[in-house]
């Protein structure tokens, strides 16, 4: 019975050997963001919203500060995710439509 190629074989093993490399080291990096996003919430917030520490637990105005803090930290970067997805597509079509151009010139 045929077995086909081994090392052909041993080539598609390498390559999903690394696929699965490669989506292990994107989910670390995934974690770290975050994680380094959720540190950063925290600080920021806590540096603007909490005043005094007579509790255990935070004020009302303090919890309304943190919830109109987390809220707005929130929506920036749902925004900056929209335009940073608006601009990446805007240079893909720049670059097809370069890219069309260079190959509809003449060759000299």
């Amino acid at each position: 019975e045929y077995m086909g190629d081994p090392l052909a074989k041993m080539n598609m093993w390498q390559e999903q050997q690394d696929r699965d490399r490669l989506l292990k080291q994107l989910e670390v990096l995934s974690m770290k963001d975050a994680v380094r996003m959720c540190n950063n919430i925290t600080k920021q917030c806590f540096l603007e919203c909490i005043q005094r520490f007579r509790s255990k637990t935070l004020d009302p105005s303090e919890e309304r500060c943190v919830i109109r803090c987390t809220d707005k930290f929130f929506e920036f970067q749902r925004r900056a995710g929209e335009r940073y997805s608006e601009k990446s597509y805007a240079d893909q079509v720049k670059f097809v439509e370069e890219q069309k151009k260079t190959l509809e010139q003449p060759k000299q």
